[in-house]
């Protein structure tokens, strides 16, 4: 087996274990450790990136040879170079020094450095792949299959693990959807049941009131009537009568049942305000 050979056949037993890892990734976190501790064994590289622009955000991260600074994502970092892959979407390789990441530039020491860069698109999301080799870390370009393979299983997780976390998003916001629904259901109950004592205590109180009402209809008719039957009575007779008989008789008994009328009327007019009154108190206290 050549040398060449050897090297590949190493190279896809150690992406056959990134699969594996990555595909137990849990979160983005440990897909990213997974990333750094995996990347080393696929090809050489002295500085390593993944820009990720997508309908939400843009977010980046890094990985270096020497582990020099935590890898992690970075909301909105875009390199000049990265704005021209995502604008003309043509791979480049050209010379670097690594200058665009400044106060990393020295402790990189890159020697004759080289910058590839891709870019990547997967439905509605864009990536922009990049990374420096040197003299001492030189990438090749047969190591291009080996890297598509890997950004295929890192957005694949990447992906997977994104949708998960909005479908727990959404599922919380329909859990307290829910229980809203559930409080405001608990409100409107109490609402109906007060509701419901209101009107049967208005009806049970509508109710004596039509009972009383009907038992002050029934004193006007026969309390009022009575002396007023009197009185029309008396007026009929009166024509049939003399002079003297109309002052001894008819007007005597005309007074006699005018105040009856009379006392009859104040008596109605005293059960009907008291009536009044009992409503008046009763809609002022519910």
């Amino acid at each position: 087996m050549s040398l060449y050979e050897n090297k590949y056949r190493v190279t896809y037993e150690a992406f056959s274990k990134f699969s594996a890892k990555i595909s137990k990734a849990d979160n983005k976190k440990e897909l990213l450790a997974i990333m750094e501790t995996h990347l080393k064994y696929l090809f050489n590289y002295k500085y390593f990136r993944v820009l990720i622009k997508d309908e939400d955000s843009i977010k980046s991260f890094n990985i270096f040879q020497n582990s020099i600074c935590p890898t992690e994502f970075i909301l909105d970092v875009v390199f000049d170079y990265e704005e021209k892959l995502l604008a003309k979407n043509i791979p480049l390789y050209q010379n670097t020094d690594g200058s665009f990441l400044k106060e990393y530039q020295e402790q990189l020491q890159i020697c004759e450095g080289k910058l590839w860069g891709w870019h990547f698109e997967y439905q509605n999301t864009e990536l922009c792949v990049s990374l420096i080799s040197d003299k001492n870390k030189p990438f090749i370009v047969k190591d291009i299959e080996i890297l598509n393979l890997l950004i295929d299983s890192f957005f694949t997780k990447y992906q997977q693990l994104k949708l998960r976390n909005r479908l727990h998003k959404k599922n919380l916001n329909l859990e307290n959807a829910l229980r809203i629904i559930k409080s405001q259901k608990l409100q409107i109950s109490k609402i109906v049941d007060n509701q419901k004592s209101i009107i049967k205590k208005r009806t049970n109180a509508l109710q004596q009131s039509n009972t009383e009402l009907a038992e002050i209809s029934r004193l006007n008719a026969h309390n009022a009537r009575e002396p007023l039957s009197r009185i029309l009575g008396l007026i009929e007779i009166a024509e049939f009568y003399t002079e003297k008989e109309l002052k001894t008789t008819i007007l005597k008994n005309l007074k006699i049942s005018a105040q009856d009328l009379d006392k009859a009327l104040k008596g109605i007019i005293e059960k009907s305000a008291q009536a009044i009154e009992k409503l008046s108190n009763e809609d002022l206290s519910s």
